[in-house]
């Protein structure tokens, strides 16, 4: 049954397509981060286009081979495969996601990731349904396989019992999905406003007070960008006052020593004066603002 084959061979194509780019005259280390960091998403992309393919061809075989096959074993059989995708889909992001995150990225980007911030990347409540779909809606799918196969065979429930079953199950499913995005919120919202604050701080905004939300590890890390804040401030006013006084040192040098050449020679003071005044009018022209103002 060679039709059975045409989603593994779109999906070995899509891998094709994507890491043909590497092996180009043109291609650079900037390409080839890239494609890491881009990887475990279009993972995602190369496993939803092979269940739709898989869901195409499965119900092209079956229609050709068996004409006379009920529907509804055609959507039984794809639902375990749907299930299966779900699976393999969570767990090869998943890893890929850990390959990146323990090996490529520290080794290959030294902690410098601001160029790339325009990729294309899943945020927090992406990843958290990504593994929501592999970890609960697969298990769910794949008991609703059981049970329908059962049933279709055996006849187990009634019309109005099935309908009970497939509206628990979508209640489920949209009940799990909606509240992994608002848990997922729980983490996305601290870590965007910790980035908020630490821009702040790097354009020299050291009274950035960050808003601690919890008392877990996102808790702690706004009391140390709050920490980091205050102790940055601290240390500017310090080195403003060294600078200060550096400069008022400077002055008394430059003024003592002017004095002192008005007191040796009556010729060479006033030169200085001269050359004092000089200068101040040149200032003055260029638009630099008054000592005295």
């Amino acid at each position: 049954m060679w039709p059975a084959l045409i989603p593994f061979g779109i999906a070995a194509c899509l891998y094709v397509l994507y890491v043909a780019p590497l092996f180009r005259e043109s291609a650079t280390i900037d390409t080839y981060r890239r494609k890491i960091l881009n990887f475990p998403l279009y993972f995602v992309a190369s496993t939803i286009v092979g269940w739709v393919s898989s869901f195409i061809t499965y119900v092209v075989i079956s229609k050709s081979v068996v004409p006379q096959a009920p529907l509804s074993d055609i959507l039984l059989g794809n639902m375990g495969i749907l299930g299966f995708s779900f699976v393999s889909m969570a767990i090869g992001y998943y890893l890929f996601e850990y390959l990146n995150r323990t090996y490529w990225i520290p080794r290959l980007f030294y902690n410098r990731l601001e160029k790339y911030k325009d990729q294309l990347q899943p945020s927090i409540p992406s990843k958290f349904h990504i593994y929501f779909l592999g970890v609960s809606v697969a298990p769910v799918l794949f008991l609703g396989w059981v049970i329908a196969w059962v049933d279709i065979n055996h006849h187990v429930f009634t019309s109005e019992q099935r309908v009970y079953i497939v509206a628990f199950v979508a209640f489920s499913i949209v009940t799990g999905i909606k509240i992994t995005g608002i848990f997922s919120k729980l983490f996305q919202i601290p870590l965007l406003e910790a980035r908020v604050a630490t821009d702040r701080i790097t354009q020299g905004d050291f009274d950035t007070n960050l808003t601690v939300h919890s008392n877990d590890e996102m808790g702690v890390l706004g009391e140390r960008i709050n920490d980091m804040a205050a102790s940055l401030k601290g240390n500017a006013a310090h080195i403003k006052f060294l600078s200060d006084e550096i400069e008022q040192t400077q002055r008394e040098v430059v003024f003592t020593m002017g004095a002192i050449g008005e007191t040796r020679s009556k010729e060479t003071g006033n030169h200085v004066k001269r050359v004092a005044e000089y200068s101040y009018l040149l200032a003055m022209a260029y638009g630099l603002e008054s000592p005295s103002s």
